[in-house]
């Protein structure tokens, strides 16, 4: 979502403000398809989704989603795919149809790129200054996994669609997560004009391209960040915010099954060392969904895990899941970068000090001094009050300074 890349420097502060991003490949030359080849579909066209390309756009309804977790059915790929070079399969097999409603349409121009060329996947570019689109054309797709065998790039690019619009679909039906992931501008498809062939012997094809709006997220990625230069303080409160996020985004019915520090958002930038903790103003968001589950939705598989669900956030309404209990023993991600301890337990006691009084969140039971012994959550009987759950009755996210317990625990890391 960030437009910058990171950069050392010994200012701690560098790696926390954006940059302008470098282009990543050449987009007029594809250095995976022969020159020689008499074959005019062998060599795929130059990337179209570059700075000042202007396109009309209909807003499109995805089709369910698929793949793991989900029962939906997905048509079968055409017989002799992988005989056929990448831009011939693109041109022959459109992605699944879903419903399209031209009556919805706007027109939208590229002012710059994020993540744009050859085998990237999904391209990630900023449109009129003010959106992101994040546009899945098989074209450009890797057509060929680590080990080599061939992978049906269309069916890919239509599993990362379907899946994180039904992500983001969902997401709007909760306050909460909304204001923990980019701001969602719909689901949309483009007719995207392809020429086919050696230069000077090219023919126009058009295919239809499918993308989402959001909105453009001006801040850093946390793996773009060096937890080494920041407060101790500091790191906590960031890194307590993103698992927080990550609790409404689970409570609000989705599993996200990436969730670590390179899809992780920080916005803000005032860490100077002479401000206080408490007068640090930071926000937190998540994105990129392409492979999470959405476990309310009705292609959803695991029913009976999504009814045991939805009765264990209703028990516990307006509490959500306590991260002790989702990161007990799964702080890797976190603690070798350096944003918590790596010592013996050191993450689990991090989780424990800074969520076991949180009257946000599920009360959980776990020893310290038995730490081998698994966390478990609380009985709700043996509450004797539903205290704030940090959420109002609207489902809002109370944000910092409303409750002093936030600033105090972050001060006393």
């Amino acid at each position: 979502m960030s437009d910058s890349k990171a950069t050392p420097s010994p200012d701690p502060l560098i790696p926390l403000r954006s940059r302008t991003n470098s282009p990543t490949q050449d987009v007029d030359y594809d250095v995976s398809e022969s020159e020689d080849s008499d074959d005019e579909f062998s060599r795929r066209p130059r990337i179209p989704y570059v700075k000042g390309f202007t396109f009309s756009a209909q807003q499109h309804a995805p089709p369910d989603p698929f793949g793991r977790d989900y029962d939906t059915e997905y048509p079968p790929a055409q017989e002799n795919w992988k005989a056929l070079s990448q831009t011939h399969y693109c041109l022959s097999c459109p992605p699944r149809e879903g419903q399209i409603y031209p009556e919805e349409s706007r027109t939208l121009t590229i002012t710059s790129t994020i993540r744009s060329g050859y085998d990237r996947g999904a391209q990630l570019v900023v449109v009129d200054n003010s959106m992101v689109a994040k546009i899945y054309d098989p074209l450009y797709y890797a057509d060929t996994d680590a080990w080599g065998s061939k992978e049906d790039v269309v069916h890919n690019a239509d599993c990362d669609y379907s899946r994180e619009a039904a992500a983001y679909i969902q997401l709007q039906k909760s306050q909460a997560a909304r204001d923990v992931t980019p701001a969602f501008y719909g689901t949309w498809t483009i007719e995207v004009e392809t020429l086919v062939g050696k230069i000077g012997q090219q023919k126009p094809h058009k295919r239809h391209v499918r993308f989402i709006l959001m909105e453009w997220l001006r801040g850093e990625t946390m793996c773009n960040i060096r937890p080494v230069f920041l407060r101790r303080p500091v790191r906590s409160l960031i890194l307590k915010k993103a698992l927080h996020a990550e609790a409404i985004i689970s409570t609000a019915g989705l599993i996200h099954r990436d969730f670590c520090p390179r899809n992780i958002i920080v916005l803000g930038d005032n860490y100077d060392a002479e401000i206080s903790v408490k007068d640090i103003r930071i926000k937190v968001k998540v994105f990129d969904f392409n492979i999470s589950t959405v476990i309310d939705h009705p292609r959803y598989e695991l029913h009976d895990y999504a009814i045991e669900a939805e009765l264990f956030r209703a028990k516990w309404h307006p509490r959500i899941e306590s991260p002790i209990i989702g990161y007990f023993g799964h702080m890797n991600e976190f603690c070798c970068p350096g944003w918590c301890s790596d010592e013996d337990m050191g993450p689990e006691k991090w989780l424990w000090k800074h969520f076991h009084n949180d009257p946000r969140f599920i009360p959980v039971i776990w020893d310290p001094n038995n730490p081998d012994k698994d966390p478990s959550y609380a009985d709700r009987a043996s509450l004797k009050d539903g205290s704030d759950s940090g959420f109002s009755s609207g489902g809002e996210v109370k944000e910092e300074g409303e409750r002093s317990s936030e600033s105090d625990s972050a001060q006393n890391t």
